[in-house]
């Protein structure tokens, strides 16, 4: 009922400065299974098993990432495919990982060579016809820094007419994954329907000029 709280420390208090994650730590939460998946140590992302109850974790290394950290967390809907995660790290690779909810899962790295290396994934999130259509940010300047991927596995730059500035968060328009909705540097910008490089972005007037880092949309309330 939230009148008590409780902490838990994943690193070792006795190592200064242990890489636990990062310092705004990326996580999502798998409300079917009660489990949070989030960064960690690098090569590694953190499962949580009961955080309502009684917490327990794990530590999970997917050699897909190598020495990256997770930088964004996406736990997939897909009925489909339960205990389906994907990650962006701080490489620049998205990682399709399933069966996470176990100590061996199978990861996969579904990054197209066209793709920005290096760069920061700042958000990746699912489709609504189908959970296998993926859009992801990143937050540098001077990459395409908008792209989408189809169930057949295409990914496609989206940039279109965007300014030169950092995305921090990325979704497909309510009910239409031929449009999207993104969170930037300076407000919320909004598509039409995607066209590649010639994607027309329209700036959300109503937002004021300023840096927008997160975007939620409640399908049950229709409320962004």
């Amino acid at each position: 009922g939230g009148n008590s709280w409780w902490s838990v420390n994943f690193g070792d208090p006795t190592k200064y400065g242990e890489n636990t994650g990062l310092f705004i730590n990326p996580y999502d939460y798998d409300y079917k299974n009660n489990i949070i998946y989030a960064s960690h140590e690098p090569g590694q992302y953190l499962r949580c098993e009961n955080p309502i109850t009684s917490l327990t974790y794990n530590a999970i290394s997917i050699p897909a990432m190598g020495t990256d950290m997770v930088a964004s967390v996406k736990v997939s809907d897909d009925a489909a495919t339960p205990n389906l995660v994907y990650l962006g790290t701080t490489g620049g690779k998205i990682i399709r990982v399933t069966n996470a909810n176990t100590n061996t899962p199978t990861a996969t790295n579904i990054t197209d060579a066209a793709m920005p290396v290096g760069a920061f994934p700042s958000c990746i999130n699912t489709g609504w016809d189908d959970s296998r259509n993926l859009i992801v940010s990143y937050s540098n300047y001077a990459v395409n820094s908008i792209w989408v991927r189809n169930t057949n596995g295409a990914w496609t730059s989206i940039e279109g007419n965007l300014p030169d500035m950092p995305i921090w968060s990325c979704m497909f328009f309510p009910g239409d994954d031929t449009r999207a909705i993104i969170a930037t540097e300076t407000g919320l910008f909004e598509s039409s329907v995607f066209n590649g490089n010639a994607t027309v972005w329209t700036r959300v007037n109503t937002i004021p000029f300023t840096r927008v880092y997160m975007i939620k949309y409640n399908r049950y309330t229709g409320v962004l």
